[in-house]
């Protein structure tokens, strides 16, 4: 039988799998010229099987992370026919310069380009003739609605989903195109980090993802001397975040990162995961009040161990029907039904409670009624002095190491991206407090629920701001 030349193309190409550096080095080019790969680049290629493992690459800025990504891609795509590549960013223009870099590194090789199906790709989908196939998509809306229904098994035997500058992409939306990959197929999350939240950061901080940390010092590009010169004269947070690759909470954030990290006990229970307490110890609690339908109702529960320090053991939060968006919340047009379930935890769940925090700001009618139920109320007023002192002792807990909390995304989002407003405090000769946008209704409720914990400080122990 006589071997056709695409038969011939084939063969060459499969007798290069596990061989992914020499195949990008000796066949693929960028910008019309031949390929070298910095040490970095070489270890992500030999190190990642594209086509099953899950991966986060948390890179400095322009260090070639999306070009290698985008190259391991092309060989997975030439060496292994029927690959699939679902390529996913916030932006079309993002997740198509990833397209375009597979797109131009086979079209303009002398032999690989011959593998590419010209009768049928488009502009937004690369096909080869060995079955591989190419798409991307915007994943800038929140929901990501438009990757739902969306597999690897759509388009190939085997593949992956890659998120390019993952940092910037909701996580909802992360959440849901992460399901293309279901059936064993890679998954791949590569971006410069940021704040210190999000499924981006999360993921890096998994033992189910296999990680790559490149910061702009091992990146041989850049210069000493640049180098020098940015971290004189850059803010610290894009040192941190864009030279270094490391998350930062940036200069307007309320809490450290390292604060938070030190606080997370994986032993407290989660959302989802059963809520009960210990009928012979005693507890603390704080409701923090809203309008059904405008915001969510949080109640947080912790005991204090004999060395003064706090853990949460239990919460719950409510919203109204219409608000569907809101995770781990119960959904509720009924405020007699949170009542009935606050009351559960102190009666039911042996949550016994010796002091329980509510907001009477807007309406101190829960209060009365909770009290009228015999648990033990204090009713909280807030006011921007107050506010202050909340925040600032909630930080003094969490620096003093009085306060333990669960694994919860949703509770360290809004600590991690509680913020001060910089520019309104300009005006200011002491510090203020602002908040910068965002939720923190489980952020309310646990710096209430602070006010149980007292810190000791040069001058003794700190009094409970609100007496």
């Amino acid at each position: 039988m006589v071997q056709t030349s695409n038969d011939k193309l084939a063969s060459l190409v499969t007798s290069y799998r596990n061989r992914p550096v020499e195949f990008i080095e000796g066949f693929l080019t960028h910008q019309g010229q031949s390929i070298t790969l910095y040490d970095y680049q070489a270890q992500i290629a030999n190190q990642t099987d594209l086509l099953s493992d899950a991966v986060t690459i948390c890179k400095a800025r322009q260090i070639g992370g999306s070009l290698i990504i985008s190259l391991l891609a092309a060989y997975y795509l030439c060496c292994f026919p029927r690959t699939g590549i679902f390529i996913i960013s916030k932006t079309v223009d993002q997740s198509g310069l990833i397209y375009v870099y597979i797109d131009k590194a086979l079209r303009q090789s002398k032999v690989l380009r011959y593998l590419v199906d010209k009768a049928n790709s488009t502009k937004d989908d690369l096909r080869l003739v060995n079955g591989s196939r190419v798409l991307f998509r915007s994943a800038g809306q929140l929901h990501a609605d438009t990757l739902r229904g969306w597999s690897i098994g759509m388009i190939g035997n085997r593949g992956a989903v890659l998120f390019d500058e993952a940092q910037a992409i909701p996580s909802r939306a992360i959440d849901v195109a992460d399901f293309a990959s279901a059936g064993g197929h890679g998954v791949c999350l590569i971006s410069t980090p940021g704040r210190p939240t999000g499924t981006f950061y999360d993921a890096c901080r998994s033992p189910h993802y296999k990680h790559f940390h490149i910061p702009a010092k091992v990146c041989p590009r850049f210069t000493e001397k640049e180098l020098k010169r940015w971290r004189a004269t850059k803010k610290p947070s894009v040192v941190r975040t864009e030279i270094d690759a490391l998350f930062s909470p940036g200069e307007e954030n309320v809490f450290e990162p390292e604060d938070i990290e030190a606080a997370i006990d994986a032993s407290l229970p989660r959302w989802g995961e059963p809520m009960r307490g210990d009928a012979k110890r005693n507890y603390h609690g704080s409701l923090d009040v809203s309008r059904i339908g405008n915001d969510r109702w949080v109640l947080t529960l912790g005991s204090i161990d004999k060395d003064g320090v706090m853990s949460v053991e239990g919460y719950q939060s409510w919203a109204g029907t219409q608000n569907p968006e809101y995770e781990d919340c119960v959904l509720t047009n009924n405020p007699d039904r949170i009542i009935a379930d606050i009351l559960g935890f102190h009666r039911h769940k042996g949550y016994h409670l010796v002091k329980l925090y509510v907001d009477v700001t807007s309406d101190p009618y829960f209060a009365h009624t909770l009290e009228k139920n015999l648990l033990p109320v204090e009713g909280i007023q807030w006011s921007a002095v107050k506010k202050e002192r909340l925040i600032t002792h909630l930080e003094s807990c969490f620096r003093a190491r009085r306060l333990k909390i669960p694994d919860s995304q949703i509770i360290n989002s809004e600590l991690l991206n509680y913020c001060y407003d910089l520019e309104r405090m300009k005006d200011h000769e002491q510090r203020k407090l602002f908040l910068g946008g965002g939720d923190d209704d489980h952020l309310s409720s646990l710096a209430m629920l602070a006010q149980s914990i007292t810190v000791k400080s040069k001058k003794g122990y700190s009094k409970l701001i609100w007496k």
